[in-house]
């Protein structure tokens, strides 16, 4: 006879992972070490990721793939937008620089002023007001400015001397 591989789940409440449980087969009975999962990080790891990691602009009469990561910034000009991608790849469309920061994932993309929106994976230097991105220096709105500060964990002197320094005497 041809054994085939199964499984027994058995989902408790939160309130019940301390209850002892007992498997009875036939006349057998055996107790169980049981392991506790997380239900919710187990369908994580099994499920792809939701958030999407390429898109299909339209260029040139036909949609060009590019990964999100191949994006380093994308500038508004008027009513066209200029998308710098990696490898001197530029893509320039006639879409508002707001909608498309409506689709791209906010944990990987900041807006930097009104018209720079930045991937921040390719962020190389913070420098006074700007930030520099390959060989581009990107100036930094001051309306934007805490906003962008605030995605970075700053590891040393920041200013003349650390903030907590300056009221010491």
């Amino acid at each position: 006879m041809e054994q085939t591989k199964q499984e027994l789940v058995i989902i408790l409440p939160e309130g019940m992972k301390d209850v002892p449980v007992r498997i009875v087969r036939d006349d057998q009975s055996d107790e169980l070490n049981i392991k506790i999962v997380n239900l919710t990080e187990t369908r994580k790891e099994k499920s792809p990721s939701t958030e999407k990691q390429h898109v299909l602009i339209w260029h040139q009469n036909e949609y060009e793939h590019l990964s999100l990561d191949a994006i380093m910034w994308i500038e508004a000009n008027s009513s066209y937008c200029c998308i710098h991608a990696t490898e001197n790849r530029k893509f320039t469309m006639s879409y508002p620089l707001a909608r498309i920061e409506e689709r791209l994932p906010k944990s990987q993309f900041i807006r930097i002023q009104r018209s720079y929106l930045v991937n921040i994976e390719h962020v190389k230097k913070l420098a006074g007001q700007s930030l520099i991105i390959g060989n581009h220096i990107l100036k930094i709105g001051e309306g934007y400015k805490e906003e962008v500060l605030n995605r970075f964990i700053f590891l040393g002197v920041r200013g003349s001397q650390p903030r907590e320094a300056k009221n010491v005497k």
